[in-house]
C-alpha cells in the first residue's frame, strides 16, 4: 500500500513539474514572438495588461476552489457559494478589461524578422 502511494505521489509530482515547464517554456516563446512584432511601447502596454489579468485572477480565484476540493462533506450551497462568488468577481472586473483592447494601439507597421 505505502509503495503504491509512493509510486502515483512520485509520478503526479512528475506531471506537474512537466506541466509547468512546458506551460513556462510556451509562455518565454510567446513573448519572445510578441516583443519582435509590436513595437517597444506597444509591448509594454501587452505587459501591463498581463500584470493586471494575473492580478485580477489572483483576486477572482482566491482559493475557493482549492478549500471546496480539499472540503470533506461538500453540499449543494458550498458549491453555490464558490460559483457565485467567483462570477460576482468576474463580472465586477470585466469592465476594466473590456476597456483595455480599446487602449491598446496595435502599429500597423511590422518589424519582420
Amino acid at each position: 500500500m505505502a509503495d503504491d502511494l509512493k509510486k502515483k505521489t512520485v509520478k503526479g509530482v512528475a506531471w506537474s513539474g512537466i506541466e509547468r515547464f512546458t506551460a513556462q517554456g510556451m509562455n518565454f516563446v510567446f513573448n519572445i514572438l510578441i516583443a519582435r512584432v509590436l513595437l517597444p511601447e506597444d509591448y509594454g502596454v501587452v505587459a501591463m495588461l498581463g500584470i493586471f489579468i494575473a492580478v485580477s485572477n489572483t483576486f477572482i480565484d482566491s482559493g475557493f476552489a482549492n478549500a471546496l476540493i480539499r472540503k470533506i462533506d461538500r453540499t449543494e450551497d458550498d458549491f453555490n457559494t464558490v460559483f457565485s462568488s467567483t462570477s460576482r468577481c468576474r463580472l465586477s472586473s470585466a469592465p476594466c478589461c473590456g476597456s483595455s483592447p480599446r487602449r491598446l494601439r496595435i502599429s500597423t507597421t511590422s518589424r519582420c524578422w
